[in-house]
């Protein structure tokens, strides 16, 4: 069947995909075409139109405790909220390749994120089964209909984008971020993660530079640069982060970076093995070779513990591997023999492993 038809003097489009196109003037505005005229329809804003209507900001309906700002038709399925907050959505138009149905959960002092689902119904499903978990982004890939998991961390996620911000990738994008003379948008760097603490490779997506007065000399302006990255990170570029202020990539540089930032993740504790990849097909495999089999990696044991006399002590013990306490095991003597108890036996009789937590004790330890 013909795509659009005439219909009383005016077209009609008997299929249609929601886009984003930017005017000449660098305006965002929000409509509706035919998917094969995408292309065509964006060129025709940005080569013939000068200035349209902006879209319209407004708040995210729903029956939830907290609705944001957005320019998007977004009904709040689901909400729940404590120190940060968690909400299921339903984009009614949402740009093209781009999911509209969404668990987005904010963490004011962890790694915030979205997730992406096949329909609305398994995203609910996925909420009212897990919403008081502090482990979502492990739960929610394992359930039926999960598309994808996006970090948002410091970057506002592209379906809270208001006025005229920009979506790149998965983030509003506001303006002013592309105009740094170093930090420019899609160049790579080498960046001291804060919270894994260990060297990566990261995508700018811009900078800004914010300035203050100092409060004892008003007429010093001081100037501080934030720089954000495409995993939602953030740098701080004031004066007590510069110990590791990130570098621009050399040219051939970026699998020798990762290669030793999974080394160096090997020697702390936080990997058993690793392996790099070669172009002519060759692989190095790194990995540990534990002189115990105990149970090593950091999180919750259950256990029984048998002390001398025969008395059974039940209990949990939160673990972390140190250099003198490697395993569980190791662990619970080392703390008895502390207090002038033998223990003549340990038992594990179940555990839950820490997210990000160390695999072993490490070479050496981190400060």
């Amino acid at each position: 069947m013909e795509e659009k038809i005439k219909q009383e003097g005016r077209v009609v489009f008997t299929s249609w995909t929601n886009i984003e196109a930017k005017t000449g003037e660098g305006q965002i505005v929000s409509l509706s075409c035919r998917p094969d005229e995408i292309d065509e329809v964006k060129e025709f804003f940005r080569s013939k139109v000068c200035n349209v209507m902006s879209p319209e900001t407004s708040k995210v309906k729903g029956k939830g405790g907290f609705h944001q700002y957005t320019r998007y038709d977004i009904y709040q399925h689901r909400y729940a909220g404590g120190s940060g907050y968690i909400e299921v959505l339903e984009i009614k138009n949402p740009p093209e390749n781009s999911c509209g149905f969404i668990i987005n959960e904010y963490k004011p002092y962890d790694r915030s994120f979205f997730t992406e689902w096949n329909k609305i119904e398994d995203a609910i499903t996925a909420f009212d089964s897990c919403w008081g978990s502090c482990a979502n982004d492990e739960v929610f890939p394992k359930m039926d209909g999960f598309k994808r998991l996006v970090y948002c961390n410091e970057l506002t996620p592209w379906f809270y984008a208001v006025g005229e911000e920009e979506i790149i990738g998965d983030y509003a994008f506001p303006q002013g971020l592309q105009d740094d003379p170093v930090y420019r948008v899609g160049k790579k760097f080498v960046v001291y993660d804060q919270v894994d603490k260990i060297s990566k490779i990261k995508t700018c997506m811009g900078a800004r530079v914010f300035l203050s007065r100092d409060t004892n000399s008003p007429n010093r302006i001081s100037h501080h640069r934030f720089v954000y990255w495409d995993d939602g990170s953030m740098y701080d570029g004031s004066y007590c982060y510069s110990e590791h202020p990130p570098r621009p990539i050399n040219e051939n540089e970026e699998w020798i970076t990762k290669a030793i930032g999974y080394f160096y993740q090997l020697l702390s504790g936080k990997k058993t093995s690793f392996s790099v990849k070669f172009t002519n097909g060759d692989e190095f495999v790194g990995k540990i070779k534990p002189t115990s089999k105990l149970p090593c990696a950091a999180g919750r044991y259950d256990l029984k513990v048998t002390i001398k006399g025969g008395e059974v002590l039940e209990g949990y013990v939160d673990f972390k591997p140190k250099p003198e306490a490697p395993d569980i095991v190791k662990a619970v003597m080392v703390n008895y023999e502390k207090k002038g108890i033998e223990v003549e036996k340990v038992e594990v009789v179940g555990s839950k492993v820490a997210h990000g937590g160390k695999k072993w004790a490490g070479v050496y330890y981190q400060p």
